[in-house]
């Protein structure tokens, strides 16, 4: 334990040894290890709690498989297949883990490994949670789109239309539910991680900017990798939810308006006044983290402009904080003074 307390002290001082003042490195190690508890009680808390709640929607979404033909996306796939997909998936979370430890190897190389090892597994799990919101909301498009083209092509044929929209409302109530599950089984790791890779964003922006000044195309190149992976989570989970609910929403209240009410019996005209009173209810299908924030493109713009707003903090900071103050301000320095 007191090794690692001096390696890990050895490896700040060297970060914050620039004379510069604030760097990429110090700003990045800080982060990243006042991360590291917050990231790990989250885990233990999304075992616990949010892991049942997933297996209880994907038992849901069994259910709504069985109630439209054809909707199962794997339902067709060969035994060959589904081995094929899941090496995959594991290989590209072992890519995951491979990559992380290369740049945070890399950068932090006088750190501790367990302190690297800690690093990786936050940065895995962080991602890997971003992996699974998108496979479950992808799979929510699929149901929609299916459940559309069904109801498209049921309405085509004169008879007993009145009950086939029945029956669609009702199925899109169940995959507008189970939306809403999905999105609240994940609500806090979404935002821990949205907030999280939101920093490692602006942290990085500001890495490029400062390399740009000192022309150093090395840094730039080593520091790039945070700041698209950090890009790339957010936009992807907001990306998802954002076709979810278009999917769900904006394309089924079209079809529906699209409709022909000529050709539509009294009975029929009224059961698609309800179905589009019921979109307009669920505000066109909105997914939202357990009320907190709507989760849409929208979000990606108020991300970017929030982000703008404290990288132009950092820059003003940039060489005007002394690293010696800074390193003064450890625990394991404050303690032994």
């Amino acid at each position: 334990m007191m090794h690692h307390r001096k390696t890990l002290r050895k490896a700040w001082n060297k970060l914050n040894g620039s004379e510069t003042g604030l760097t990429f490195e110090s700003i990045m190690f800080s982060f990243l290890m006042v991360m590291q508890v917050p990231t790990y009680l989250v885990g233990i808390y999304s075992w616990f709690f949010e892991v049942p709640a997933i297996v209880k929607c994907c038992n849901m979404t069994a259910v709504v498989e069985k109630r439209i033909s054809d909707v199962f996306p794997t339902s067709t796939l060969t035994r060959r297949t589904r081995i094929f997909v899941t090496t995959l998936v594991g290989l590209y979370f072992l890519a995951v883990a491979v990559i992380s430890i290369i740049l945070l190897g890399l950068r932090f190389n006088e750190a501790p490994a367990f302190t690297i090892f800690s690093f990786v597994l936050c940065f895995s799990s962080v991602h890997s949670s971003c992996i699974a919101w998108c496979f479950n909301f992808w799979f929510t498009c699929c149901l929609a789109t299916k459940l559309r083209d069904h109801m498209v092509m049921c309405l085509q044929v004169g008879q007993n239309r009145e009950c086939k929209l029945k029956i669609c409302r009702n199925i899109w109530m169940s995959i507008w539910k189970l939306s809403g599950k999905y999105a609240d089984a994940f609500a806090y790791t979404v935002l821990f991680t949205l907030i999280n890779n939101g920093v490692i964003f602006v942290i990085s922006c500001y890495g490029i900017i400062a390399s740009i000044r000192a022309e150093s195309i090395a840094d730039i190149l080593t520091i790039s990798p945070y700041f698209m992976t950090s890009l790339f989570n957010v936009a992807l989970v907001l990306e998802m939810a954002h076709r979810a609910r278009t999917n769900l929403g904006e394309k089924f209240l079209c079809s529906l308006m699209a409709m022909d009410k000529d050709t539509l019996d009294k009975g029929s005209v009224k059961e698609v006044g309800r179905f589009m009173s019921m979109i307009n209810y669920s505000e066109n299908a909105k997914i939202t983290l357990k009320g907190f924030v709507t989760v849409d493109r929208e979000l990606l713009v108020s991300f970017l402009s929030y982000s703008a707003t404290y990288l132009i903090v950092l820059i003003q900071f940039q060489g005007k904080v002394d690293p010696r103050i800074d390193a003064r301000m450890l625990p394991s320095n404050i303690s032994e003074a």
